[in-house]
């Protein structure tokens, strides 16, 4: 019996997130790679980040951040950040700057198609994950004190 599953190839060169008849092997196959950390997007197509908004804020609060992380990990004043993290944050976010799941990829494409209301889906998640770190190393004055040259924007401020 045939089941419907989303395509890795099909999302990633053409940003199409719709579910296509699969054999029952495949099925299971994809199932069970669906959240795994497994794929490199721009390494597959380069031109994918450009084909979609959501896509690339996706982008760009990764790599905030990746960025951040060291600083909300070793200033003694972040706990209540380090326990959201802990509690919010994948593990592959913090240890690579692209690497993502199909899970995350359909979900950031979800989101560009229910509109910017959309707060259940992990561009949100993201985002609100983002802000508060960026939040506490621009009000910190320990962070502020680690910091010489941002390596996001090259800006002189932490």
């Amino acid at each position: 019996m045939n089941q419907a599953h989303y395509i890795p190839a099909k999302v990633l060169h053409q940003w199409d997130a719709k579910q296509f008849t699969v054999s029952c092997f495949a099925h299971q196959l994809l199932t069970r790679l669906y959240p795994e950390p497994l794929l490199y997007p721009s390494s597959i197509n380069s031109t994918l980040y450009s084909n979609s908004k959501n896509l690339n804020q996706f982008r760009l609060f990764r790599v905030q951040l990746y960025h951040c992380l060291p600083y909300i990990n070793t200033c003694s004043r972040a706990q209540r950040e380090r326990s959201i993290l802990r509690d919010s944050c994948p593990v592959h976010w913090s240890s690579d700057k692209e690497l993502v799941s199909l899970r995350e990829l359909v979900s950031v494409k979800a989101g560009s198609a229910a509109g910017k209301g959309n707060t259940a889906g992990v561009l949100y998640t993201l985002q609100m994950l983002t802000g508060m770190c960026l939040d506490h190393v621009a009000k910190c004055q320990t962070c502020q004190g680690r910091g010489f040259i941002c390596e996001v924007c090259f800006s002189e401020r932490a």
